[in-house]
């Protein structure tokens, strides 16, 4: 699940603030069922930011792996520009050579213009 879990950062800011804050701490060592109640929503906000952490942890690894495909794909698709542009070079070369080897071979419908009238 990604970062956005709204849901999540929902429950995280709207933790009471006795769990947040830790100058509320003085007024709760007083009385030992404050306290009692104190742990049970501390161990419950530990969970939900526990989770949420998890949920962060395994969205960085997935961005990096995402990452390095997208790095591997990039450098795939420069080596096949390199060899298309290559290729282009050989065959540009190929037809500069075979132009004027091809205007130097007779062209025979010239000479067989006069049997057209046949």
């Amino acid at each position: 699940m990604p970062s956005t879990d709204a849901t999540t950062r929902r429950m995280i800011s709207s933790l009471p603030a006795c769990v947040s804050n830790p100058a509320s701490v003085e007024e709760i060592c007083v009385d030992s069922d404050a306290s009692r109640s104190l742990e049970k929503e501390i161990q419950s906000a530990y969970r939900v930011l526990h989770d949420y952490n998890r949920k962060l942890d395994i969205e960085l690894l997935d961005r990096k792996k995402f990452s390095m495909k997208l790095q591997d794909f990039l450098q795939a698709q420069k080596d096949l520009l390199t060899e298309a542009e290559q290729r282009l070079e050989v065959v540009t070369q190929m037809l500069s050579d075979l132009i004027p080897f091809n205007q130097s071979i007779p062209n025979p419908s010239r000479s067989m213009k006069h049997m057209s009238a046949f």
